[in-house]
């Protein structure tokens, strides 16, 4: 899956220490999703710059062969814990690797619109 997303970068938005650790539980995320994790991406008030200080790190997390998104989220959820610990409250959110394409729900075109690829 290749998603087309705005061109910027992570640490346009983020801190450097924030966007470390995104691609942090991006690589937590893979080691417990081998093989199927296609896209993570940042969105929401993060990715548009509007974040306060205490927002979350959306991330939606593009899962090859998804059937039902709750158990990898919760999955996914227990693997931001570590980094919460560290005061990066990361919100993942496993969706289907054809998520985007299929635009049935806001979300999508959310994700689509503001999203910043975590590489």
């Amino acid at each position: 899956m290749t998603l087309e997303l705005a061109d910027r970068q992570l640490e346009d938005v983020v801190s450097k220490r924030a966007a470390a650790r995104l691609r942090a539980f991006r690589r937590d995320a893979e080691r417990l999703l081998p093989g199927r994790v296609t896209e993570v991406v940042l969105f929401g008030s993060r990715a548009r710059g509007e974040a306060r200080r205490d927002s979350d790190y959306d991330v939606a997390v593009f899962v090859e062969g998804l059937e039902e998104s709750w158990p990898t989220t919760r999955v996914l959820v227990e693997a931001s814990y570590p980094h919460l610990v560290k005061g990066y409250y990361i919100s993942p959110v496993a969706l289907p690797s054809d998520f985007i394409a299929r635009k049935e729900a806001a979300l999508a075109y959310a994700i689509a619109r503001e999203g910043i690829k975590v590489p």
